[in-house]
């Protein structure tokens, strides 16, 4: 499974928002070709942030 990571202003959420047309059409296209690698679309919106605790910065940093 390949994830693709989306954040960014609200600006862009209308584009953002369009993002799982190509992803199910690219998911289609590897599937009719035996592929059997995915690409998972992950959207920051969905996460709650009370969930992690921390700013999305802190969130994406690596751990020590």
């Amino acid at each position: 499974m390949l994830k693709v990571f989306v954040a960014s202003s609200n600006e862009l959420k209308d584009e953002r928002d369009e993002l799982p047309v190509p992803v199910l059409g690219l998911n289609g296209w590897l599937y009719s070709r035996g592929v059997e690698e995915r690409v998972a679309l992950k959207k920051w919106e969905y996460l709650d942030s009370s969930m992690g605790g921390g700013s999305q910065a802190e969130e994406l940093q690596p751990e020590a």
